[in-house]
This record gives C-alpha cells, structure tokens and sequence, in this order.
C-alpha cells in the first residue's frame, strides 16, 4: 500500500446505506442537508446532530466529527526505525532491541 491508497482511505467513509465507500465530501454534503440522522456514528453512537447543528459547528469541531467515519485515521504509535536501512521493522526483525 503506498502514499496515494492511504490518502484515499483517509478521503473516504463506509455509507453503510448504499454498502459502498465514498469520499468524505458526499458525507460533509449529507451532513448540511441532513445531519448525521441517517448514518450514525460508528465512533461515538451517541453523536446526534441536525443540519442546522453541523452549519454551526466550526471547522475544527467538523473536522473532529468525520475523524470518526473515515477508513483510515491519524494517529502516533512507536515504531522500530532501522537508521542503516532508512525504513520501519517489523518486531520480529529486531534483534536486541
């Protein structure tokens, strides 16, 4: 999987209505007509908002929101970097480590 598959992943979420994945802006679209009435959040099912909510709510707080329907995410994790090779290694790889 290279740089342009993740980017994908990251622009796109499971409409679970149509069975299909589709890119975030058709969701963000949905959202300003609808809420999220019709496709819970598979994040937080707690999370309920109208259309006129979603309007509302600032560019950070929206972005938080789709953070929880994307395929893939942002995140930080501990890595075995391999200075000589230039590259990550699998645990298994390392040798006394």
């Amino acid at each position: 999987m290279d740089a342009m598959d993740i980017l994908q992943l990251f622009d796109s979420w499971y409409n679970r209505i149509d069975n299909k994945a589709e890119r975030i802006d058709v969701l963000q679209e949905i959202f300003k007509k609808n809420g999220n009435a019709r496709h819970e959040c598979p994040g937080d099912n707690s999370l309920k908002f109208t259309a006129a909510e979603w309007k509302s709510f600032d560019e950070k707080k929206r972005m938080d929101i789709l953070m929880n329907y994307r395929l893939s995410y942002c995140g930080y994790g501990e890595v075995n970097w391999c200075e000589a090779l230039g590259t990550v290694l699998a645990n298994d790889e390392v040798i006394n480590a």
